[in-house]
């Protein structure tokens, strides 16, 4: 407090409405509610203040109304510390006296209030050095809330008379009547409304650095004593004195070793990484990062897939045609049966009744899907959603899972075609026909919904849907998505013939799909047309900037890596999961920063690797993600196919974390989600905007660990 003593009882009126009504005709009655929320009465009231000539007159004044008040029947403690010899705080030795005054009343107000009681600070009222002391004190030491008084403008007189304390005991009046002596104009101001209480900031905590670096000397456990305030009576005045102990040195010194030994901490950290993490995630307390870094993620770790899943992500290698499980395959099926006339309904029953009418489909089923001579490709669509809505769901998870197991190394045992199967009723089957894709895309957004995904690249072959109108497909798809979805066009290396005709696809679709058409990606089997051999045909895709990933590696040699990074200049390479047994290439990689897509339940599917929870799979190697990882690749973890594999996004890390010798500890996990947005395919504005929104949101959660 300075000068203006009023300001006491303004500050307790708002925190105390039914004791002292001074706002009881205000306007804005819920909202001020609202800010009292949890904010419980104050039963004292201290005032720290300077000693000049203005303040010892208010300090009476306010003295007087404190006496006033409890004459009327009301029950508040009023105690007054005055630093002595700080009348006009125009030179360093009266601040910083009036400063060590401000510290040690916080840090003996703390004390009091401690396991049962809330303490405000007021920064209304005094100078701004004062008003600046007294809230470097409140993050030093914590409190409840800060608070603040602001006033509109002209204000009434009433606030101008302090001298009426009257005034400040009874309901402010509702209006008052302004009069501008020049213009000899009069205007209305609604006297109680000028003044509004603003919450600065709740829950103001202790200073964290101080707090954790420095366990064994917390400021808000330094006993007072060592820095002696002499308590007043209620309703009297005491004079602090400075001595040679000094609290605000203490706290300089203390603040001074903290930061030192937190930014070794930190530089520690940095030193042993190959990865830079989240920067937000730096300012957490070391403890949390000690505890980010030493807790694996898994079952029975705080680090959970609760947690996970509650973390924002990105998906950037997800296709678009195994993204739906076997009960998200027959909704969009009955959208397409319903939109199939009577005879396309009859022509499609009798094609499949052999399989309508038995359980096992034997393997080879897949044949009765594909067109005959004379018929559309649109029948593949109508064939599909006859068998997803006629069948049973047992009968269709055997056909299309069950046959297949044991999932595992899949493509060394019953070839690639049986990872496949899960998918055979979805992706180009059911997309011939356009009924399919509002809900194949409502169906998408809920997935990415439900796992947090803030962007997620979907990859496919549109050329290979709609009966091949492949712009117009995508055109279609993009209406029935939103921004955190874009798409990355598939060319099939084992029909080179028709490379260039989805190439220039891609880079027309490029230009009238700004923004969500973000690149090119080849797949398919790697035995089959060697990337040095395909590479003349991606010129255009070159001479278009468009972002190239490549599928290589997955169970073959690393020259095929190799291939893919040097004739198709590929930014990131889909699974790359033999890389380890090429040093150079890894180094290029690291350097480069060329990213890998690594798809964990995918991997283990096709290639197959270890897997803790599949007997059929401990004869397999580990993971090659740890070694990956520990020589610094980019790389991120992806879903692939989320439908056949039958995960989420979030489950990938926990299996992924199985699958590695030493398991993903959750500081990791954080970076490896980095990772996915940092070489995720969009443009550099849309990817900071992204990022930033992202690493608010796990900063936020990761606050809440205790």
């Amino acid at each position: 407090m300075g000068s203006a003593w009023a300001v006491v009882p303004e500050v307790f009126a708002f925190l105390s409405p039914n004791t002292l009504p001074l706002f009881k005709h205000h306007r804005e009655q819920d909202l001020l509610a609202s800010m009292r929320n949890q904010l419980n009465p104050p039963d004292e009231i201290w005032i720290c203040s300077t000693d000049g000539k203005l303040e010892s007159q208010s300090q009476e004044l306010l003295l007087k109304w404190h006496q006033a008040f409890i004459e009327s029947g009301n029950s508040v403690k009023l105690r007054i510390w005055v630093a002595k010899g700080t009348s006009n705080q125009n030179n360093k030795e009266e601040i910083e006296k009036y400063r060590e005054l401000t510290f040690r009343l916080v840090l003996l107000a703390n004390q009091k209030v401690q396991g049962n009681g809330q303490l405000f600070i007021s920064l209304s009222g005094g100078r701004k050095t004062m008003s600046a002391d007294m809230q470097k004190a409140a993050n030093l030491f914590g409190c409840k809330a800060l608070l603040h008084m602001v006033t509109s403008t002209p204000t009434p007189d009433i606030f101008y008379d302090k001298y009426n304390i009257e005034s400040f005991l009874n309901p402010l009046p509702k209006k008052s009547i302004i009069t501008n002596k020049k213009t000899r104009t009069t205007s209305e101001i609604y006297c109680v409304d000028t003044l509004m209480p603003l919450i600065v900031e709740s829950n103001v905590p202790t200073n964290e650095v101080t707090q954790v670096i420095l366990p064994d000397h917390k400021i808000k456990s330094i006993d007072v004593t060592n820095y002696p305030l002499i308590e007043p009576d209620d309703g009297k005045v005491s004079y602090f004195n400075d001595d040679d102990v000094s609290l605000v040195q203490d706290v300089s010194m203390r603040e001074q070793q903290g930061q030192r030994l937190f930014s070794n901490f930190l530089q520690s950290i940095a030193q042993g990484e190959n990865y830079s993490n989240w920067r937000l995630l730096y300012r957490l307390p070391p403890k949390l990062i000690e505890k980010l870094h030493n807790t694996q993620i898994g079952c029975g770790s705080v680090f959970n897939y609760e947690w996970l899943t509650k973390l924002p992500k990105a998906d950037i290698h997800r296709h678009l045609g195994g993204c739906l499980d076997i009960k998200e395959q027959i909704i969009v099926a009955k959208s397409v049966w319903d939109a199939m006339s009577e005879h396309e309904k009859k022509h499609a029953e009798k094609r499949v009744s052999s399989l309508i009418s038995k359980y096992d489909w034997g393997f080879n089923w897949t044949a009765l899907l594909k067109p005959r001579k004379g018929e559309l490709p649109v029948v593949r669509s109508h064939f599909a959603a006859t068998l997803l809505t006629k069948c049973d769901f047992k009968t269709l998870h055997h056909n299309l899972f069950e046959i297949t197991e044991p999932r595992v190394g899949l493509k060394n045992t019953r070839g690639f075609a049986a990872y496949e199967l899960p998918g055979e009723l979805s992706g180009s089957a059911i997309l011939q026909h356009e009924a399919a894709i509002k809900p194949y895309a409502s169906l998408l957004r809920k997935q990415a919904d439900n796992d947090n995904l803030l962007y997620v690249e979907l990859r496919g072959s549109p050329q290979k849907y709609l009966c091949g109108d492949g712009l117009k497909f995508l055109h279609l798809l993009k209406k029935q998505l939103d921004d955190r979805f874009s798409f990355v066009i598939i060319a099939d290396r084992r029909q080179p013939e028709k490379l260039d005709d989805v190439i220039n696809l891609a880079v027309t679709a490029k230009k009238e799909l700004a923004g969500f058409i973000v690149g090119l990606d080849m797949a398919g089997d790697e035995g089959t047309n060697e990337p040095e051999k395909l590479a003349k045909h991606f010129t255009p895709a070159f001479e278009a900037c468009l972002p190239i990933t490549i599928h290589a590696g997955e169970g073959e040699e690393a020259n095929k890596i190799w291939q893919a990074a040097y004739h198709l200049h590929a930014d990131r390479i889909g699974h790359g999961l033999t890389l380890d047994k090429h040093p150079d290439l890894v180094k290029r990689f690291r350097d480069r920063g060329i990213c890998l897509e690594l798809c964990p339940s995918s991997n283990r599917e096709v290639v197959g690797f270890l897997d803790k929870e599949y007997s059929d799979s401990l004869s397999y190697p580990s993971y090659p993600l740890t070694v990956l990882w520990n020589q610094g690749v980019p790389l991120t973890l992806c879903t692939d196919n989320p439908g056949i594999s039958n995960t989420t996004l979030s489950q990938e890390y926990l299996t992924a974390a199985r699958m590695m010798e030493s398991g993903i500890t959750a500081w990791d996990a954080l970076s490896m989600i980095k990772q996915a947005f940092v070489y995720a395919f969009v443009d550099e504005k849309t990817k900071k905007e992204m990022m930033a929104r992202a690493e608010k949101i796990i900063f936020d959660q990761l606050s809440l660990i205790k």
